[in-house]
């Protein structure tokens, strides 16, 4: 009876050692979950075989959209660089917290960047068509 109390005491114990860890980067790791959740929902409901988007022209030379077979394994890696991107973030937050904060953030960096291009991309091409 001792052993089954001491593994439930040493459980508990890590528990709320983890949620000490973790709980001042609650909101870091909610916003990498949003963004991770993005690519689970597209991976759990992918375009029909017979959808347009397949020979679509403004999909035209991005290698996910041949076909939905390379669809799906290709959101299946991304889902699972995702998630070891995540355990990388966490397993550096009590030596690296500044690191970790970076990596759990990464995702809406790249995206605020990739906007912040298209948006320069724009603006060239308005600019070069006067």
């Amino acid at each position: 009876m001792s052993h089954g109390k001491t593994i439930l005491t040493t459980l508990k114990n890590t528990l709320i050692a983890t949620k000490k860890t973790l709980w001042p980067f609650k909101w870091y790791i909610l916003f990498y979950w949003v963004f991770g959740s993005i690519f689970l929902g597209a991976y759990l409901n992918p375009p029909e075989k017979d959808s347009p988007l397949w020979g679509a022209e403004a999909t035209h030379g991005i290698i996910q959209y041949l076909s939905q077979d390379i669809y799906l394994h290709t959101l299946k890696l991304e889902n699972i660089i995702i998630l070891l991107f995540f355990l990388l973030a966490t397993s550096n937050i009590k030596n690296h917290p500044r690191l970790a904060k970076w990596m759990l953030l990464s995702p809406w960096i790249l995206l605020a960047l990739a906007c912040i291009k298209l948006m320069i991309e724009s603006l060239y091409q308005y600019l070069y068509k006067l």
